[in-house]
């Protein structure tokens, strides 16, 4: 009787909790949109590693049974119900916002996959792949998006250009070190380094997002949403070349994020 009365108990309190994430999620479009892509872009990644440890083990010729075993693998049963709830948080951005609007935007989950496949699968991802990607940016840009989305994006992209400039000066600092060159042909080396290229294109693009986006925006709203490039930064430099982030600057990321938060609500 006591185990009941704790299980009603936790229901009771958990019915508004429920009841409040599910009318969260329904008023607004850009929370269900974002779920949805996390969702898609985690779910994708756990099946991509699910697939390659099954690669590994997968002995079988019969075509049958190689496809049970890799539908079997944890990580591909998780990606597919990670999957399955980005669907439903996409369901529910589409029930607030127009398709012609949402799907133009949904390929921003392709900028994300190639993002998350370099950090957590390991996969190369060269100078041309990552131009393709900012063009997809830039052709999200082009379609019918909010002055609102335009500054995120701005602010995305500018991130990402420095992750392309510190692996750009990286790759001149290495090869200028090997080669004992001087000013000259480490001058020469930087402006044949593609991802320094790269970073010029996405700072390029970045700047034309933003001033788009400022033009039909207060700049009071707009400037302090340029602080997400910090928290950016910090995952992407954590990601991608393993510096360590202590804990006083991770309470600035969470302090500014909750800043940010509170200027996005405004």
């Amino acid at each position: 009787m006591a185990t009941q009365d704790t299980a009603d108990s936790i229901a009771k309190l958990a019915s508004p909790l429920r009841g409040g994430l599910i009318e969260f999620l329904t008023s607004r479009w850009w929370v269900a949109f974002a779920l949805s892509s996390i969702c898609v872009v985690g779910g994708h990644i756990a099946i991509k590693a699910g697939l390659n440890a099954a690669a590994r083990t997968s002995h079988t010729e019969n075509v049958l049974t190689h496809v049970l075993h890799l539908i079997i693998q944890p990580e591909v049963l998780i990606g597919l119900a990670v999957y399955m709830v980005g669907t439903l948080c996409w369901m529910l951005a589409v029930s607030q916002k127009e398709i012609s609007f949402l799907y133009p935007l949904a390929s921003v989950n392709y900028v994300l996959v190639a993002l998350a496949s370099a950090a957590f699968l390991a996969e190369n991802l060269p100078p041309r792949r990552v131009m393709g990607i900012v063009l997809v940016v830039c052709g999200i840009a082009a379609s019918r998006v909010s002055p609102r989305t335009m500054v995120w994006l701005s602010v995305v992209l500018s991130a990402v250009a420095q992750v392309f400039l510190k692996h750009g000066l990286n790759c001149v600092k290495a090869r200028v070190t090997r080669s004992h060159g001087t000013l000259g042909a480490t001058a020469i080396a930087v402006m044949r380094q593609e991802w320094i290229w790269l970073w010029g294109m996405c700072f390029v693009a970045a700047t034309g997002l933003w001033l788009l986006g400022v033009q039909r925006l207060d700049l009071s709203y707009a400037f302090p949403l340029l602080s997400l490039g910090y928290i950016l930064v910090n995952i992407l430099s954590m990601a991608f070349f393993r510096e360590r982030v202590d804990h006083m600057r991770w309470l600035a990321v969470a302090i500014i994020s909750l800043g940010v938060v509170l200027i996005a609500q405004s």
